[in-house]
């Protein structure tokens, strides 16, 4: 297998395998054509915990953040410094109700912020894509990329986007 990223990028790949999808050293090491032990010393060359399982973030921290404050696990990521995919591991771990899927919830939230209708907003929707780059709305709204284009593609919108 032939990786071809940074070191920050390595690590969360590494994050991700061992503990969202939650394999062992030997099946990290067949992953990476070596043995239990070599898989285990990559592992620790990334400062990441071997012995006992990551518990990057606390149930109660978590809680506050995606229930009480209501952040998108994109917004709780950077909150906390992770990726939204460890987030998301952590909040189906402790049994924390995820939200409906972002792209009819923001549908939902930007029609009852401005008080539109469906027309409306799907007129607004389409003059934004010809002012910004789906990254920048992602940023502006904080959702991800690919709840965005979901959006748009549920109401129909064709985007140059990619």
């Amino acid at each position: 297998m032939k990786l071809h990223m940074d070191d920050t990028a390595f690590k969360e790949h590494l994050l991700h395998l061992r503990f969202f999808q939650m394999l062992t050293f030997k099946q990290l090491g067949d992953i990476f054509n070596c043995s239990a032990s070599s898989a285990q010393v990559i592992y620790k060359r990334y400062g990441i915990e071997t012995k006992q399982r990551y518990n990057l973030l606390s149930e109660m921290r978590l809680y506050d953040l995606y229930v009480k404050q209501n952040k998108t696990i994109l917004e709780c990521g950077a909150e906390l410094g992770c990726s939204h995919t460890l987030v998301r591991y952590y909040l189906v771990k402790y049994k924390i109700p995820l939200r409906s899927a972002g792209a009819k919830r923001i549908e939902d939230l930007l029609k009852a912020k401005w008080n539109m209708t469906d027309y409306q907003l799907k007129k607004y929707l389409i003059e934004l894509t010809t002012t910004h780059t789906v990254k920048e709305l992602s940023e502006q709204m904080g959702h991800s990329k690919s709840s965005i284009r979901r959006m748009y593609k549920r109401l129909d919108i064709a985007t140059s986007w990619r």
